[in-house]
C-alpha cells in the first residue's frame, strides 16, 4: 500500500512508505504522522514494560528479604529470533512471582508464632506498579486461586508488604 498521508500540507505517495493494513506507516523515519504516533506507542511501552520488570524485581527481593523463595515465573510473552517473531510458552494470566516461606521462616519473621513445623505458605504475586490493573486472564488465574484457596496478590512492594502482613506471614508493623 502507498502512502497517503498528508506531510506538511501535501500527499507524499512516496511508494517506499508502505502502512499496513491498519493505516499506519511501516517505514522507519518516513515522517509521516502515522510513524510519529507509533514510534511513541513503541517507545512508551518500552517504558512502560521496563517500568514493570523493575516493579516484578523490587517485589520478588522484598519476598526474599523475607526469606522467601521467590520464582520469576514472568516472560515478555513474545520474543525475536532469527526465525521471526514467536510466542513463549507461558500461559497468559499466569503471575509474575510463585512464592514459598517456610514455617520456620514465617516464625523468624514475626509471622504466625503457632505456624506448625511442616506447615508453610506458597503464594502467587502479579507485579503491578501504580495503578495497574489485572487483565481479563489474570482475573480469571486470580477466582480460580480463591476458590481453591490458594493466596495470590498483586501490586507494588508496598502491597506485597501488606499482604504479607495481612496473611500473617511477617510480624505486622
Amino acid at each position: 500500500m502507498i502512502c497517503t498521508t498528508e506531510a506538511k500540507g501535501a500527499r507524499c505517495g512516496h511508494p517506499a512508505h508502505v502502512h499496513n493494513a491498519q493505516g499506519r506507516c511501516l517505514v522507519t523515519g518516513c515522517g509521516c504522522p502515522q510513524m510519529s504516533a507509533n514510534v511513541e506507542r513503541s517507545e512508551r511501552s518500552r517504558r512502560n514494560q521496563r517500568h514493570g520488570e523493575r516493579t516484578e524485581q523490587a517485589v520478588r527481593k522484598l519476598f526474599e528479604s523475607y526469606g522467601g523463595a521467590a520464582y520469576k515465573m514472568s516472560d515478555p510473552g513474545m520474543k525475536r529470533g532469527k526465525s521471526g517473531t514467536y510466542r513463549t510458552g507461558k500461559t497468559p494470566g499466569t503471575p509474575d512471582v510463585f512464592v514459598f516461606f517456610t514455617a520456620e521462616t514465617i516464625r523468624r519473621n514475626g509471622g504466625m508464632r503457632d505456624c506448625p513445623d511442616g506447615i508453610g505458605v506458597a503464594m502467587w504475586w502479579e507485579a503491578k506498579s501504580g495503578g495497574g490493573r489485572l487483565g481479563a486472564t489474570q482475573r480469571e488465574f486470580q477466582r480460580l486461586c480463591k476458590a481453591t484457596n490458594t493466596l495470590h496478590g498483586w501490586g507494588d512492594e508496598i502491597a506485597a508488604r501488606a499482604f504479607l502482613e495481612h496473611h500473617g506471614i511477617i510480624a505486622k508493623g
